[in-house]
């Protein structure tokens, strides 16, 4: 009889601390940050807050738009516009692996080339390309420009591939 009751009371216990769990993640708030770029301290920005698919990323001055909040889910994803109609995933196109491959905003999908991984160096990069997100531009004098494109290239650890950001 003592042993029912403890079992009893064990799974009850267990019970309140899951939903203490599921309250505490369900209420927490979600992290909408800007991503900055170690290179010229400007932030990953969506042009002209546009949702079309397939819009390419760009830098630009950080100016705390909805363009630039970021949202890093659970699934790896970074999605713009979390929370409205609109929402977004950063997308490694047509899952390309060359350098200079474009990086843009799609409905999110669930696709590896929807998913990114964070070094703690600051380095963000592909997972299916394994390539780093990077401030490029063909004219070296240009990159960190407002409207310079980010794309993927090869992971080298240059400050136009590091970035700052504050998910939870």
């Amino acid at each position: 009889m003592m042993k029912a009751i403890h079992i009893v009371f064990m799974t009850i216990s267990a019970l309140g601390a899951m939903v203490s769990d599921a309250q505490a993640q369900t209420q927490s708030p979600v992290a909408r940050t800007a991503i900055r770029s170690h290179f010229a301290g400007i932030c990953m920005d969506v042009p002209g807050q546009s949702t079309t698919q397939g819009t390419s990323v760009q830098a630009w001055t950080c100016n705390n738009t909805v363009a630039q909040k970021f949202v890093r889910t659970a699934a790896q994803e970074l999605r713009v516009y979390d929370g409205t109609s609109n929402v977004r995933c950063l997308d490694n196109y047509a899952y390309q692996r060359n350098p200079g491959a474009p990086v843009v905003i799609w409905p999110c999908n669930g696709q590896q080339n929807q998913k990114w991984k964070f070094a703690k160096n600051g380095i963000i990069y592909s997972e299916t390309s394994g390539q780093c997100l990077t401030i490029n531009s063909a004219l070296p004098y240009l990159q960190g420009s407002n409207g310079t494109r980010i794309s993927l290239d090869k992971c080298t650890g240059a400050t136009k591939q590091r970035w700052s950001r504050t998910f939870r």
